[in-house]
């Protein structure tokens, strides 16, 4: 097989690999998996992944490992996140909150889990798993193609309305969650804090907030890079609400 040589070639490519290597970071597939699956060691991966030695069989095995077809890599090296869905219409939202596990196979789904992983994890038969994708498909949040192969249609964390229908329904659930929860049990972790701060430190404590987050979020991408058997759900939830400090300490 010919191998990719002029400069044009070298530049799609690259766009190609880089959209590629995201799409293995997102599903949490380590480069020791692509390894076996090729027959090739990790430094030859490593080599594929940077454009080395790199052919279109080569490109095409790469993609079936990643479960996505060649037409959509182009697709998504092309616009990047420019061409992906950053805030969800009311009606898209709506669709949502009509169904909590529908909502979360979408949560799934962005954090780079397949189809059948989905399925499995929530105990999902067949009908159900295919009755939630057509939906959200229908919503125009996902695409659904052949066997059960999906494509995101937006970004991994949409901008959510504020106030808006998903927020309000993971807010009852959120509510629920926290109300019954066992803060003295032995698998329970919470730190409270009644602090003083001025606007300026707000905002910094609202950074602050995003950023433990986002550290929460690649935890959760690190495990599942490197398929730790022994995971556990968690609900992390960070807030910040102003209080009447008399009225908090009446007893």
């Amino acid at each position: 097989m010919q191998h990719f040589e002029t400069t044009g070639q070298k530049r799609d490519v690259e766009r190609l690999l880089s959209a590629l290597r995201r799409t293995f970071r997102d599903r949490g597939i380590r480069q020791a998996q692509i390894a076996e699956e090729l027959g090739v060691s990790e430094v030859t991966v490593r080599r594929y992944l940077s454009g080395k030695g790199m052919s279109l069989s080569i490109l095409e095995k790469l993609c079936q490992i990643a479960d996505i077809r060649i037409i959509d890599l182009a697709e998504m090296a092309l616009n990047g996140e420019q061409g992906l869905i950053h805030r969800l219409s009311d009606q898209q939202e709506r669709g949502l909150a009509q169904n909590v596990m529908r909502a979360f196979v979408f949560y799934m789904l962005r954090y780079g889990w397949t189809p059948d992983e989905v399925r499995r994890e929530c105990g999902l038969s067949e009908t159900e798993l295919i009755s939630h994708l057509v939906q959200l498909d229908r919503l125009g949040l996902i695409r659904l193609m052949p066997n059960n192969k999906v494509r995101s249609l937006t970004v991994k964390y949409p901008d959510w309305h504020q106030g808006g229908p998903v927020r309000r329904t993971f807010d009852r659930s959120a509510r629920e969650l926290f109300a019954t929860m066992d803060y003295n049990g032995p698998k329970s972790m919470w730190e409270l804090e009644t602090v003083k701060l001025s606007p300026v430190s707000i905002v910094q404590l609202d950074l602050l907030m995003k950023d433990f987050v986002a550290s929460v979020r690649a935890l959760a991408l690190d495990d599942r890079r490197q398929h730790r058997a022994q995971t556990e759900w968690h609900c992390v939830i960070t807030a910040a609400h102003p209080v009447e400090l008399r009225q908090m300490l009446q007893e």
